[in-house]
């Protein structure tokens, strides 16, 4: 497991990035995590396949970003978020199937960009 030091994680009292990491097919290490005080961003990593892991998160104050991820297929890990505070940005994920994972979200407090994906909302 990639990111096993932090498979114990629950809350970021800030922003959480995770980018340019070529290595990167999931998430798994990061299960245990509730809450990212901020915003999230996953960008360039462009073997990561799966959000699954973040499946727990269902608030982000600041935006959620998810951008130039050659490989994503879905947003699946985003099941439970309810609300986002500032920007949701979706762009330039080629291979992006559905956006089923953001299904269960209420609230978006900025912009909502989405561009460039394999699917269009």
């Amino acid at each position: 497991m990639y990111l096993e030091a932090f498979q114990h994680l629950t809350e970021i009292k800030k922003s959480l990035s995770v980018t340019g990491d070529s290595s990167l097919r999931t998430l798994e290490g990061l299960d245990s995590l509730t809450q990212v005080a901020d915003s999230l961003s996953i960008e360039n990593d462009n073997e990561l396949r799966a959000t699954d892991a973040l499946k727990h998160i269902s608030y982000l104050s600041g935006d959620l970003v998810v951008k130039s991820n050659e490989n994503l297929f879905d947003l699946d890990g985003f099941i439970g978020l309810k609300q986002i505070g500032a920007n949701l940005d979706i762009e330039n994920n080629r291979y992006l199937k559905n956006y089923n994972g953001l299904k269960n979200i209420t609230h978006v407090g900025g912009k909502t960009i989405e561009k460039d994906n394999g699917f269009e909302f």
